[in-house]
């Protein structure tokens, strides 16, 4: 999990959208990554004393050692135009914590 404050939240969501979605939808297809899955939310109703994010971007890996260590293919490009864009209106570096699932009911 990937917690970010940001001065402009929707643009951020979708500056994601624009910029990361489609790069790591190709670099997963393209097996560029070990990562399996991504995604991003907005925080509607913060509860807590210190709650120091409104929006959260989520990687997913097939085991621990590749959530901590990710490789990427030599040939990947990265978005940097988004990517800039994304820090220009973050408000300070986002929070990563891995999380292990543990149980899922459905």
């Amino acid at each position: 999990m990937n917690y970010h404050n940001t001065s402009a939240r929707d643009s951020f969501i979708n500056l994601e959208i624009k910029y990361w979605k489609p790069f790591i939808q190709t670099a997963m297809d393209k097996n560029q990554t070990t990562q399996k899955g991504w995604g991003n939310a907005v925080v509607l109703s913060p509860n807590g004393d210190d709650v120091k994010f409104n929006c959260l971007s989520y990687d997913l890996f097939p085991s621990l050692q590749e959530a901590l260590m990710t490789t990427w293919d030599p040939k990947v490009v990265f978005p940097n135009k988004g990517l800039t864009m994304l820090n220009k209106i973050s408000t300070h570096q986002p929070s990563t914590i891995v999380y292990r699932i543990v149980k899922v009911l459905n």
